[in-house]
């Protein structure tokens, strides 16, 4: 296992898509802050000079105003649990599908896999070790994710002299453990397909596709019917919601919906639920290798 672990890991060093993927929620989260900043206060100013635009049943000035002034204000480092944990989060369910397909998939197009069992490494280890540095990457992704949030935050409440204090590390830490951990089932669930059918651009392709599609048919469910509000949370979309809302400086458990028509699961179920679905995947997938004719990869 350490020399599969090592191998694994100076493979995921030496590739540039973890780089370019860090890369990118960094300059994302920069680009973020930047823009909610230049455009509220341009948008700010205009309504205060009586110049803005005149919108038709758009709310009154004022209205917009206090809007504005209140979305500033989440730029604060005090608020980062709404914006920040939120950004990386949000972007972070999309990541990790397309590496951990890329990650498992590329196994047969690269044709490394009879290699590395002919070496001698057995076929649960060579997933497990597959699986460690999947979640390593995860960590690694919200944890710079969330320091360049957080230093975004500084920089354009200095620009704005916004107050900087109110900072809790604890709290982001938690929120940012929770969004980690809602990550897992849609990983486990693009790597199984990415090895089930040989294909990297297949496990990204249907983790996707059951990404956006289990959200909108349980928010459809939820929305016509809400004696079905019990189906829709033995799926993963509202468990995942139900943690990173946890996880926020201002949500309160058995918190609602935006559109207040079903309370999403309780945290304790939404961890059990998602557990159970992380090890239904992961099992597959070890089923699938052990029982698969290497010979064809």
């Amino acid at each position: 296992m350490p020399r599969l672990l090592r191998s694994e890991t100076y493979r995921l060093v030496r590739r540039w898509m973890p780089w370019v993927l860090l890369v990118f929620v960094v300059v994302l989260a920069f680009l973020a802050y930047e823009l909610i900043w230049v455009t509220s206060n341009a948008q700010l100013a205009l309504l205060r000079n009586g110049t803005a635009p005149i919108t038709p049943n758009a709310p009154p000035p004022d209205v917009q105003i206090r809007s504005l002034e209140e979305a500033i204000q989440t730029l604060r480092p005090s608020h980062l649990t709404e914006i920040g944990v939120g950004l990386v989060a949000g972007l972070g369910a999309i990541v990790m599908i397309v590496f951990s397909a890329s990650h498992v998939g590329t196994e047969w197009v690269w044709g490394t896999l009879r290699t590395v069992l002919a070496s001698g490494a057995g076929r649960v280890q060579f997933l497990a070790a597959k699986y460690i540095t999947l979640v390593g990457f995860a960590i690694v992704y919200v944890i710079v994710g969330l320091l360049a949030a957080t230093a975004a935050s500084f920089i354009v409440s200095s620009q704005g002299g916004l107050d900087t204090s109110g900072f809790d590390l604890g709290q982001v830490a938690s929120a940012g453990a929770r969004a980690t951990y809602g990550f897992f089932p849609y990983m486990s669930i693009a790597a199984l397909i990415a090895l089930w059918f040989r294909s990297a651009g297949g496990g990204i392709a249907a983790g996707l596709v059951i990404n956006f599609t289990e959200s909108l048919v349980t928010q459809l469910l939820v929305q016509f019917n809400k004696d079905l509000v019990t189906v829709a949370n033995f799926g993963i979309a509202r468990n995942v919601q139900s943690l990173s809302r946890v996880g926020g400086a201002r949500v309160q458990t058995g918190a609602t919906e935006p559109t207040g028509l079903a309370q999403l699961p309780d945290p304790t179920q939404a961890f059990v639920v998602l557990t159970v679905w992380i090890a239904i995947f992961v099992g597959l997938a070890i089923w699938r290798l052990r029982t698969r004719d290497i010979t064809l990869s």
